[in-house]
């Protein structure tokens, strides 16, 4: 049984001594994952395939104390400076704090990380994939720490075999052959989550920290502080619904909201000056991390029994990365341009909201009419144009569909058996036809989601999974019913 599951965003957890979640945390279901990996193995005892398609763990979302820095070694030994860097804005992603930010989760989360334990010793088998938010698990390290993590007091599985070789990591993608499937996580598909050198995610001038794209640098610097205001901002789609939402909630927040836009708009703009371009690579580098990167590829396409002869531009391998969005890190203009693109419809919704009270107050002060249809011409301006731009970012989605459709063709042209591409990323479960009698599916979220026409006929906790009962059989999207201990067939809207 192959069971695809994507998108838990475990982070700090319940505090130790308090009980309470830190306010960044998007995961509460540890009780209720363990209730759904009971079920798989009694389904099939000893014989799943657990999944987990990128965004396991949310590195990003991992906040430190001056407490903590000050019990830890390499964080104490760190000058002024740096401590209140990091207690501002979280350890950053060497190897050492990475390591660091896992055991907390782990604190955090001790229920699911004794849950996939339990899985695993019972002779099933768990393959991480690599995403965006969980890119620190690149460090060997980390792996490693995971695993003794994950089951501190299990030596040997059900069957005698070691624990290590049921828990491996796909550093990029999974290809079954026999489920005839491909499995990637997709963030390379969006310019604002891609990186450059996914396969060898280091910064070129700092190999010892990760080369962070914009979307992570957003939840860092924008996202982490806003969920200190609002635990679940980034759950709410589309954003402007967030911003409706504090306006109509709480309207001083606006004011708050947009001190925070400001505060990293000034952070970037530290960033660029202090660097130049986050990717600064120069000729020598682009050698060196290219050559790395087909080291790595020769490494993955071994495993899938695949061409190792990764340099040649036919290699199939290579046509997917191919497809890999640019990042909007390349190039200082570039950036620029596509930051303010990415997110002016949050900005123009913030205008409008700000016009409104601001003339609404001069109005009710001085009774102009004049001034009242200036403040409702431009605020019907600002939120049409924002929603514009909403529609526009919103077609994203629609990348996402056509870079299957390419890998599915691609991989048919090089007689690779794969009639299911599977993604996650967008926490939007989908299913769609492709080329060849080919289907694509997402695996959504574990996490909650706030989309009013979505909750028409799905709860806004998804739990939402893909399983293939057997080989060669059609696999069905469902959702875990915690209430009746039963999975169902997760519902969704047909598109026109």
């Amino acid at each position: 049984m192959l069971i695809v599951v994507s998108d838990f965003h475990l982070s700090e957890g319940r505090r130790p001594g308090s009980g309470k979640f830190a306010r960044t945390e998007d995961f509460f279901f540890d009780d209720q994952l363990t209730r759904f990996l009971e079920y798989l193995q009694k389904q099939k005892p000893g014989g799943v395939h657990l999944v987990i398609n990128g965004d396991f763990i949310d590195f990003l979302q991992v906040g430190i104390t001056s407490s903590e820095i000050a019990a830890t070694p390499s964080f104490c030994a760190l000058d002024g400076h740096q401590k209140k860097y990091i207690c501002r804005w979280g350890a950053k992603t060497d190897e050492t704090a990475s390591t660091f930010k896992l055991e907390k989760v782990y604190e955090g989360h001790p229920v699911a990380f004794e849950a996939f334990g339990n899985f695993l010793s019972q002779g099933n088998r768990i393959t991480i994939i690599i995403g965006n938010h969980d890119i620190e698990f690149t460090w060997p390290k980390v792996q490693a720490r995971f695993r003794e993590l994950c089951a501190p007091k299990v030596a040997v599985m059900a069957d005698g075999g070691r624990l290590d070789s049921s828990l491996e990591f796909a550093p990029w993608i999974y290809l079954d052959h026999e489920y005839k499937t491909y499995i990637e996580h997709g963030h390379q598909y969006e310019s604002l989550n891609s990186f450059r050198y996914f396969l060898y995610p280091v910064l070129p001038g700092k190999k010892e920290e990760i080369n962070l794209p914009f979307g992570s640098l957003f939840v860092r610097y924008l996202l982490n502080k806003v969920e200190r205001i609002n635990p679940f901002a980034d759950n709410i789609r589309p954003s402007t619904k967030y911003v409706a939402w504090v306006f109509h909630n709480k309207p001083l927040g606006i004011w708050r909201l947009t001190k925070l836009i400001w505060q990293f708009a000034v952070s970037m703009t530290k960033i660029f000056k202090r660097s130049g371009n986050l990717s600064k690579y120069r000729p020598d580098d682009v050698d060196a991390f290219e050559k790395e990167t087909n080291i790595r590829m020769a490494d993955i396409a071994k495993s899938y029994h695949l061409s190792e002869n990764v340099t040649s531009k036919d290699h199939p391998l290579q046509k997917i990365q191919q497809l890999h969005q640019r990042p909007f890190n390349d190039g200082r203009g570039r950036f620029a341009w596509q930051a303010l693109f990415a997110n002016l419809d949050v900005m123009l919704f913030v205008l409008s909201a700000l016009t409104a009270m601001i003339f609404a107050a001069s109005f009710l002060s001085n009774g102009s009419q004049a001034i009242l249809i200036i403040a409702i011409v431009i605020s019907i301006f600002s939120a049409a144009t924002g929603d514009i731009f909403y529609k526009a970012s919103s077609k994203i989605n629609k990348s996402y569909f056509e870079a299957a459709n390419n890998i599915g063709d691609i991989l048919g042209e090089n007689k690779i058996d794969a009639k299911y591409i599977v993604f996650g990323h967008t926490h939007t479960p989908e299913i769609a036809k492709l080329n060849n009698n080919r289907l694509y599916f997402n695996t959504g979220t574990w996490g909650v989601i706030f989309d009013e026409e979505k909750a028409l006929i799905r709860e806004k906790k998804q739990f939402a999974f893909l399983s293939f009962p057997e080989p060669n059989t059609e696999p069905m999207l469902m959702r875990w019913n915690d209430n009746l201990g039963l999975p169902e067939q997760l519902p969704l809207f047909d598109s026109d």
